[in-house]
């Protein structure tokens, strides 16, 4: 029984809940059965009010239990309206319906504490009791969560303790780090079989879903790295949707010296560029 740890335990997950604000369910959603090509189903004589086919290579990226969000906008006003579309698959003999949507706002400056306090616990925690870093860790991280006022998560008080709890942790923890002998690189990667319990065309989908995913990542983390060392997903990716592989040729690009500009495509692939 370790009541500091319980204690800085209980508040991370305290923040992972108020990482969004203002929650509304969308319980309106109009389904029409698809094929494979991003486009919807329509017979000559169907209403088509409201619905319309998928753009060429229209697609933000794949949505699962490791990608859940969506940003809309980085500064929405009241009256804006978004579109969105979802193509669904499941490869499940049985009916299966696990599609839930929610809108609301991120809070960054609660998300970004959240990330500050979570990494260095969830590594001290792998420490053992009597480890000198976990107990100071511990210490400096309870002291942190001290300031967190969580009376009234969506008072001005609340999002004010959150930026002293950020400066707190800042100071005493990040600033403070000595360095390290050893370097730890993490590189984004994604494996997709090619013949499993799927339809190739299914891969295909996956490809593009995932390959998407990424550059929309990279985007908003220009210091995100990824890697993928599977030839002929990247082919698939070539006829199926030709836009998204220039957007990959792009960053191969780049991370090879030829553009000036970040890039974290790494160059297992690089052949493509050559062979497009």
């Amino acid at each position: 029984m370790d009541p500091i740890r319980n204690r800085i335990k209980s508040a991370i997950n305290s923040l992972k809940t108020l990482c969004y604000s203002d929650r509304v369910i969308i319980n309106e959603v109009r389904i029409k059965p698809g094929d494979y090509h991003f486009r919807e189903v329509f017979s000559e004589t169907a209403e088509m009010t409201g619905w319309r086919p998928f753009a060429p290579d229209e697609t933000w990226g794949g949505r699962d239990m490791n990608h859940q969000d969506i940003v809309l906008t980085g500064a929405g006003n009241a009256g804006d309206v978004f579109e969105l579309a979802f193509y669904a698959y499941s490869n499940s003999e049985t009916q299966s319906n696990f599609f839930q949507l929610t809108a609301a706002a991120y809070e960054k400056n609660t998300a970004a504490l959240y990330y500050d306090l979570k990494v260095p616990f969830e590594a001290a925690d792998l420490l053992s009791a009597e480890d000198l870093e976990r107990i100071e860790t511990f210490k400096i991280l309870n002291n942190c969560i001290g300031l967190l006022d969580f009376r009234k998560p969506d008072s001005c008080r609340f999002h004010q303790s959150v930026q002293e709890a950020s400066a707190y942790i800042k100071k005493h923890y990040y600033d403070t780090r000595t360095g390290n002998p050893v370097t730890i690189h993490s590189i984004g990667h994604t494996h997709i079989d090619v013949a499993w319990i799927w339809q190739l065309k299914q891969t295909k989908q996956k490809a593009m879903r995932s390959f998407y995913t990424v550059l929309n990542l990279m985007d908003r983390y220009p210091e995100f790295r990824f890697m993928s060392s599977q030839p002929q997903l990247y082919e698939f990716v070539r006829q199926e949707a030709p836009l998204l592989f220039d957007r990959i040729r792009e960053k191969l690009l780049r991370g090879a010296g030829k553009l000036k500009a970040a890039c974290g495509w790494n160059r297992t692939v690089i052949w493509l560029q050559e062979n497009p």
